[in-house]
Order: C-alpha cells, then structure tokens, then sequence
C-alpha cells in the first residue's frame, strides 16, 4: 500500500470532497494508494505565527523524519489548530513520521504568493511580468524589485511553509513532492484589475518554477479547462473568493498528465 501524506490549509477540504467522491474513482489510480489528510488555518505558516506549527527531529537516531504538529496562535486569531482524518488533532495523535509515506502534497505554498502584494505595495518584479502587457506607462510608478529579494521577502514571510520544505528535503533528495496550484480571480471580482491578475499569474508561475528547482517538487501551472481567461478562473472551479477553489478544480488537477505521471512513475515505482 503506498501512503501519501497531505499538508495544507482550508484548501484541503476540497482534496477531501474530491477523494470521496465518484470524480476520483473516474481516474482509475492505482486501487493500493491511500491519502493522510492534515489542515490547519493558513496564516499558521506566516512568520508572523506567534509559535511555529511544526517541531521537527532528525537526529542520527531518529531516521523516520518525525514531525511534529503544533497548535499555533495568531494576534488575529488566537490559537489556531491541526485537523486530520479523525477531527481535532491532541498530543496524542499530531507526531507524523515521514518514513511511512511515500510522497507529500503541499497544498498550500503558493496561497499567498504575492507577497508583499507588490503591485498592492506599490512595486512590481520586472524580470517576471515580462514582454509586452501594455502596462509599461503604468509601471514606471511602481518601484522594481529583483527576483531575489521577491523570493528573499517570500520566504521571510512563510517561514513555517519553507521550513517544512527544508525538513523534507534534508530527510531524501529523493522524497516525491506535489505543491498544488493556485487559481486566479474570477472575471466578476472587480477589485482586481488587469495588472494585478497579470503580476499574481506572473508571480505564482515565477514561485513554482523556483520551488520545482530549489525543492525538486513537481509543480504545475494552473489547469487550462479551469480558465475563463489567461488571469480568470472559471466560477464553478471555485468557492467564492480568490483564493479557495472546489473539488472539481482538485479532478482537473488530477486529471493532469504532469500529476498522473507523478503518481505512476516518482510515488507509485
């Protein structure tokens, strides 16, 4: 039986729709892989946790990659807490050993991929909104910022999340990881013009494309039959806001050569 072991934020309730549901049998993956699902609110991966929600143990004694789950807490909101399989997580069921699994998902490392929201913050990354948009003219009051302090600013804001990748790697270069993509808004969400839906797909294309790199994940871009346009996704693709997309998007994730193969050939071998 081979285990794959999901980590993520509330975007793992459409995972868990999805596995349940008649779409995922259409798929025909192989009957012996089963899926650990564990969640916590999103902003636990932020710097700005006030306690991380991981504690990791590698030492020479310890081969198993043991991580543990924490309960975090935010000025925001207050404690925020790990979920699994069996509902809320306790000390007594929140140690995950990555040595009995044979791939992760992250789903949720890209969430917020536009930080600090450049184009929001008044800057912009030049080298990723490349050729011509036609928004030159309107560029030239934002200020630029390189790839490497973009990706520098990211990783100082989702510390948790690149500490977990870093845990993951230092426990095999060879451990299969999948990180989920993201959606854009949808055509009816106003308050996101043009430049901004262009700067978030430049962006989250530019992050994956680092992680798949840096991490040797398998990444993906955005599936096209859930696009209304390039920067537009598809209102039955999606829960209601930018960020949270629903159990069908999952199946036209799945359905992707790039995540079948992943399936077949890196966890499945």
């Amino acid at each position: 039986m081979k285990k794959l072991l999901i980590i993520g934020s509330s975007l793992n309730a459409a995972i868990a729709e999805y596995l349940a549901s008649p779409l995922f049998k259409e798929l025909n993956f192989p009957q012996d892989i089963s899926f650990d699902i564990y969640s916590i609110n999103a902003r636990a991966f932020l710097s700005d946790a006030i306690n991380p929600p991981f504690e990791f143990r590698d030492d020479l004694n310890n081969s198993e990659g043991q991580i543990k789950l924490l309960n975090s807490k935010t000025d925001v909101d207050g404690v925020i807490s790990w979920y699994g399989k069996s509902g809320l997580l306790n000390e007594d069921n929140s140690v995950i050993h990555l040595a009995n699994y044979d791939a992760v998902i992250l789903n949720e490392i890209l969430l917020w991929s536009i930080y600090p929201k450049t184009i929001e913050k008044g800057f912009y990354v030049p080298s990723i909104i490349e050729g011509e948009h036609g928004f030159e003219d309107i560029l030239r009051k934002y200020a630029p910022v390189s790839q490497a302090m973009y990706y520098l600013g990211l990783k100082t804001n989702k510390a948790h999340s690149f500490s977990l990748l870093n845990f993951l790697r230092k426990f095999s270069n060879n451990f299969p990881i999948f990180i989920m993509p993201m959606t854009m808004p949808r055509l009816d969400q106003k308050m996101y013009n043009d430049l901004y839906r262009l700067a978030r797909y430049s962006e989250i294309e530019f992050v994956r494309r680092k992680l798949s790199k840096v991490y040797n994940a398998t990444t993906c871009d955005t599936p096209v039959s859930t696009l209304e346009t390039p920067y537009s996704i598809r209102s039955n693709f999606t829960t209601g806001d930018i960020h949270h997309y629903n159990h069908y998007y999952v199946h036209e994730v799945f359905k992707l050569d790039i995540f079948k193969n992943w399936i077949l050939s890196d966890v499945n071998q």
